[in-house]
């Protein structure tokens, strides 16, 4: 939620979008001193950092007040999200990876459960700030989960031009959300 209200996800392209959020599901195998995983350049490497640092603030408000439930955000998979998303092969995902398939899939398919609660999250926060009646509206799109493949289900989440369900009164087009994309993902 830091990441929504700070913005950090902003202008961010859909493979850009799932590389962070991967960074808040996967949990490495390998110990601390491992090398340091690989990363997409450009607007998902800053947001990445700028998700360790917001980590690191809630880390020591959490020290203050002497609790301890968030985890530093795990990098390891950012890249074979990314990878993926942007539509190379599963075998050579795979195969930078060093992982094996059956871990490759559990992991993106909680990577697309978090893309969906931002989604829905996005839904709240739009309906709530056009006055929409939540019970009768929702940016249909996100709700289509079982009849989408991942990638399909990535973009869904993403794209913010997404069209209200019939009888909806949003007009998609007129609201803001935190990254603008077009169809093919770009600001």
């Amino acid at each position: 939620s830091e990441c929504l209200r700070e913005g950090v996800w902003e202008g961010l392209a859909p493979a850009e979008l799932a590389a962070c959020a991967s960074a808040l599901v996967f949990e490495s195998r390998q110990t601390d001193d491992a090398s340091a995983p690989q990363l997409p350049d450009g607007a998902s490497r800053e947001a990445l950092g700028e998700m360790i640092r917001l980590w690191g603030h809630l880390d020591a408000l959490e020290e203050q007040h002497a609790l301890d439930f968030q985890r530093e955000p795990d990098l390891g998979f950012a890249w074979s999200a990314y990878r993926w998303s942007q539509g190379h092969s599963l075998d050579s995902v795979l195969r930078e990876a060093d992982m094996p398939a059956g871990d490759f899939v559990r992991w993106t398919r909680q990577v697309i459960d978090l893309l969906d609660q931002i989604g829905d999250a996005l839904v709240l926060l739009l309906e709530g700030m056009l006055g929409v009646d939540q019970h009768h509206h929702h940016f249909g799109e996100a709700h289509r989960v079982e009849r989408v493949g991942d990638r399909e289900l990535l973009q869904l989440f993403i794209d913010a031009r997404a069209t209200a369900q019939a009888g909806g009164v949003v007009d998609a087009e007129a609201a803001t959300l935190p990254f603008m994309l077009d169809r093919d993902g770009v600001a």
